[in-house]
């Protein structure tokens, strides 16, 4: 009861803070310096297009992998307390930590997609209100199918897995209302995985473009 109390919202909130808690890293490692004329200083230095990349998509998940660690941690503590006013009955609602580690594990995931999107998107936009217009489709495009998925069913589904952020959210849920195989974690995991180097490669790609020579 507890684990099927948790998964009723929980999943969402944790692809949802992903998503808002790099979001103003994002608009200022991209963007932003664009528009304060710090980027062109950044491209002078000697580090290749690639590394200047992963700096900047580290500092962009960093922040969103601690906002999901501090939600999750609010989350059980207010359905611990406050779970006698949802139910009638006690419901003993916890986290042990392997559970918690699996969530963050595959969070991280998450993140490092979701991360890599905005970070692209960042790069890619003339003005600040055009890369804001990127992340309200971004953080649409996430938020619509994960409402969808307490009608998928089972994570086993095949085709579930490759589906990004449907795959990481399907898996949550099955982590805290018991087990899901390990050859779901294993292949969402890496089909993220798979997603975000490509995403890392265009934003090296826009950042080495003509489109960010210096002035």
């Amino acid at each position: 009861m507890g684990g099927a109390l948790l998964a009723t919202a929980l999943p969402f909130f944790l692809a949802v803070w992903l998503l808002l808690g790099g979001q103003y890293a994002a608009l200022d490692v991209g963007v932003g310096e664009r528009e304060r004329g710090s980027m062109d200083a950044l491209l002078t230095a000697p580090a290749p297009r690639s590394a200047v990349v992963a700096g900047k998509f580290l500092a962009v998940l960093a922040p969103a992998v601690m906002a999901v660690g501090l939600m999750l941690a609010a989350g059980v503590a207010t359905l611990r307390f406050g779970s006698a006013l949802l139910t009638p009955s006690p419901v003993e609602v916890s986290l042990p930590a392997g559970t918690a580690l699996k969530l963050l594990l595959v969070a991280t995931m998450l993140g490092g997609f979701l991360s890599a999107c905005q970070l692209w998107i960042s790069l890619r936009a003339r003005s600040l209100r055009e890369a804001q217009q990127g992340f309200t489709a971004l953080y649409l495009a996430v938020a619509l199918p994960v409402m969808l998925i307490p009608f998928l069913g089972s994570v086993e589904q095949p085709w579930v897995v490759f589906v990004p952020v449907v795959n990481a959210v399907a898996v949550f849920r099955g982590i805290l209302v018991g087990a899901p195989p390990a050859s779901a974690l294993a292949w969402t995991a890496g089909s993220l995985a798979a997603l975000t180097v490509p995403l890392l490669w265009l934003g090296t790609r826009t950042l080495a473009g003509p489109e960010m020579r210096i002035r």
